[in-house]
């Protein structure tokens, strides 16, 4: 029976919280602005009021809402000169009904000298205005419900803070966990702002840690300066977006408190994170988070806080001042978290995690990324454990990694790999370039012979045609041996081979008869080069200089070939039973086929572990 009288209480205290009535005072925004001029005191308080729209006297509040060329809304105002707010502003409950979202009335082009704390604000708009001390905006237990109102037209009242500058940062904060059945239907949104920090001891540069409204965006702002930026979601709070901003200098956490709804959308996408985001969630959940918004990765927020207290080095401990402290967030990056064995495998578990439900989502491209920076951890605590026990297989394992990392990104790349062979077979290829092989039978003579066959013609009464023929005069010789024996014996053996053989006579010598043929056509000069007369030197010269390039550009390109050939038969372990080549390259040829087995090997691997994926 006591229970039930307790659990009656809760619900009617509870019920309470929205149910209450509140009569509210009703102002224009004229009237508002005017009581603010009016208060005598530094500081003006106000509670339980609307300020509503009055066209009569309101005009210069009025905003419009129209998209610009990429598509994105902004905010149109007939005024642009800026309201000098000098008193600091303490509003509670009181709230500012803008109309249309196209078109209402709102807080545009103001200057707040002093603080500005909202508590309890179902509805407000700021726009291009600053701020010059630190805005706060929180929800307590003292929440009414305005759209059980007459006030709100709309289901979900909206608190959008558009184009503004804080100069010292934005807190914005449940002040403690309200009653299970109590939330804000009020959206609030955070766009296009720039966000200095917090002057404070702790060294926060802005706090968010609203779990007790509807929703809560972030987006498309820039966070300046050092400093914790803290960010909470979840709680009753059923949609949360941090969309496209940048956090260049802050340290950012991001929490995750409990959902107490089954229907929530969470989502941190397209931001920059230049420095490791601290994060304490569970991404396997129903939160959407791209890796490619992430430059340096993530680290467990836990594990950090955990250590603080070691990686100070000097007595006097200060919690706020070490979480921040560059070096020290460095040390436990760089160091401790490899270091630490504990710590080492919370680091790796969190990358785990985030590794999983890139793969069950089917979103290989960030799964890959994950894995990759989760090897290069796993890298520096192999060289770690190096350092403390230097062998061979600590060694080993440190440089496999290493390299495994240039060669196919540990697995993931295996186009990387072979970018990487082709650039080792490249580089032995033009070792080879250098030394004879059994593959090229001409080898170093061939440029020596062109100059030869160049100048002997030129010396020489007879085409070159001629000249090339005398050159291959004994190739040709045993092709005419080889048509005399067929002729000679051709009456004494059956007909089948007189009939074949002169054919193949005749295709053995068609190579060099058909060069000897294009030769001819082409020849340019008749007699010797002496005997041309001056005014023919020239340009019969330039013709010559000319074919005998050409000819040297076929010789190199011939002898290159020879030697990638080469390179490309001794990388993939052919070998045809022999190494066709002499002295050092020769050894060479044998660490190149070494190289190419255990290249090839982890370029299977790679591609296989792609295919399964």
């Amino acid at each position: 029976m006591k229970k039930l009288a307790n659990l009656f209480f809760f619900i009617l205290v509870s019920l309470s919280c929205f149910s209450q009535e509140i009569k509210f005072k009703e102002y224009s925004y004229t009237e508002f602005f005017k009581m603010i001029e009016e208060e005598k005191d530094t500081i003006f308080k106000l509670k339980d009021a609307i300020i509503q729209f009055d066209a009569t006297i309101d005009s210069i509040y009025r905003y419009t809402r129209t998209r610009d060329s990429l598509g994105n809304f902004i905010l149109n105002s007939a005024r642009k000169d800026s309201i000098q707010i000098t008193k600091a502003l303490d509003l509670n409950n009181v709230h500012f009904l803008s109309g249309e979202y196209y078109n209402g009335a709102g807080l545009l082009f103001m200057v707040f000298h002093k603080k500005v704390t909202l508590k309890n604000t179902s509805e407000i708009t700021f726009g291009n205005s600053l701020f010059k001390e630190t805005f706060y905006f929180s929800v307590d237990k003292d929440l009414v419900d305005l759209s059980s109102t007459n006030y709100m037209k709309n289901t979900v009242g909206i608190i959008k803070i558009e184009d503004c500058t804080f100069l010292k940062g934005v807190r914005a904060l449940n002040v403690f966990e309200l009653d299970d059945d109590q939330i804000s239907r009020t959206q609030v949104d955070f766009s296009k702002c720039m966000i200095y920090p917090l002057e404070s001891k702790n060294n926060l540069h802005s706090l968010f840690d609203l779990k007790s409204i509807i929703t809560l965006t972030i987006s498309e702002c820039i966070f300046k300066g050092k400093g914790r930026v803290s960010i909470h979601y979840g709680g009753k709070c059923k949609i949360f977006f941090l969309s496209e901003n940048s956090f260049i200098e802050p340290l950012v956490e991001i929490t995750e408190n409990q959902s107490y709804s089954d229907v929530y959308i969470y989502e941190i996408s397209k931001n920059v994170f230049e420095n490791p985001l601290l994060v304490q969630f569970d991404p396997s959940g129903k939160l959407v988070f791209e890796w490619e918004q992430l430059k340096n990765g993530v680290i467990s927020n836990l594990s950090y806080q955990r250590s603080l207290s070691k990686l100070v080095t000097s007595n006097d401990f200060d919690y706020f001042e070490s979480y921040v402290n560059p070096n020290i967030f460095s040390k436990y990056i760089d160091k401790y978290r490899v270091e630490n064995t504990e710590t080492f495998r919370e680091e790796s578990k969190l990358y785990g995690q985030f590794y999983k439900k890139f793969k069950e989502s089917q979103d290989i491209e960030s799964a890959n990324k994950v894995y990759i920076d989760l090897k290069d951890l796993q890298t520096a605590r192999f060289k770690f454990i190096y350092q403390e026990n230097p062998s061979f297989k600590t060694f080993f394992t440190w440089k496999i990694n290493q390299f495994l990392k240039v060669f196919s990104a540990y697995g993931t790349e295996p186009a990387r790999a072979i970018i990487f062979s082709l650039n080792v077979i490249l580089a032995f290829a033009l070792i080879y370039l250098f030394f004879p092989n059994s593959w090229d039978k001409h080898g170093k003579n061939r440029i020596i012979d062109r100059y030869a066959f160049f100048m002997k013609y030129m010396n020489k009464d007879a085409g070159i045609h001629e000249v090339y023929l005398e050159g291959q005069e004994e190739e040709l010789m045993q092709y005419d041996q080889f048509k005399s024996v067929v002729e000679s014996y051709g009456k004494t053996v059956p007909k089948f081979f007189a009939i074949t053989a002169l054919p193949l006579y005749k295709w053995a010598v068609s190579g060099t008869r058909l060069s000897a043929f294009f030769l001819k056509r082409i020849d340019i000069m008749k007699g010797t080069w002496s005997d041309l007369p001056q005014k023919k030197r020239f340009w019969k010269s330039f013709l010559l200089i000319g074919a005998f390039l050409i000819a040297m550009i076929y010789d190199i390109f011939i002898k290159m070939l020879n030697a990638l050939m080469l390179s490309i038969n001794t990388f993939t372990t052919l070998g045809f039973g022999e190494i066709p080549i002499k002295g050092l390259p020769r050894y060479l040829a044998i660490i190149q086929g070494f190289i190419g087995w255990f290249m090839l090997t982890i370029f299977s691997v790679s591609l296989i572990s792609q295919l399964l994926n």
